[in-house]
């Protein structure tokens, strides 16, 4: 079992079964390397559709509508490209949603979570999260069977947001810049 997760679990008759799935999904975030998947965020009432990279410590999310957004992100550094604008700003992750996106991916939030929920086909972890701004309560929601990622869920006092993953793919080959957080207008002016 993996370290300092079981102890937070209710003890009932299920809870081997339970530790087992705990583990499992502990395994699948440990191995979540060259994975990609389509989503859709909700934000209030806007929503927006892309597309969600990870390979090793960086995550890549692009934006394909309504806008044509890049973000970039690793631990300590962040980068935000408009594509329509035409503009890059470089910005750290910390206190930022990029940053309990990464902490997420990154297998940090098992660490902490409150309680989990377990269904027929899906478990919820809920966990609380506080930066200098805001608390947070967030939930995770995995399908079991097979094992995926579906769906994150963020609830602070000023808004509601969530993203729902589907077409995953495990098995990425991405070209060596694709996760670079050189300038894309420099590089595409160096390109022509």
């Amino acid at each position: 079992n993996a370290p300092g997760i079981i102890n937070n679990v209710a003890i009932n008759k299920n809870a081997n079964k339970n530790d087992d799935l705990i583990s499992k999904i502990n395994f699948y975030f440990n191995t979540l390397n060259n994975f990609s998947a389509s989503f859709i965020q909700s934000n209030d009432n806007d929503l927006q559709e892309g597309f969600f990279y990870k390979e090793n410590s960086r995550i890549r999310i692009d934006y394909i509508s309504p806008s044509k957004i890049t973000i970039l992100l690793d631990e300590k550094k962040a980068m935000y490209f408009s594509h329509d604008l035409e503009e890059v700003e470089y910005f750290n992750p910390k206190n930022t949603m990029g940053k309990i996106v990464f902490d997420i991916f990154n297998n940090n939030f098992l660490e902490n979570f409150e309680r989990i929920e377990f269904g027929d086909n899906f478990a919820i972890f809920y966990l609380d999260y506080k930066d200098e701004d805001y608390f947070y309560i967030i939930e995770i929601i995995f399908e079991l069977n097979p094992l995926q990622i579906r769906m994150v869920k963020f609830d602070n006092q000023e808004e509601k947001f969530s993203f729902g993953l589907k077409d995953h793919n495990f098995n990425n080959s991405f070209n060596k810049n694709f996760f670079s957080m050189a300038n894309p207008l420099l590089r595409n002016t160096k390109e022509k």
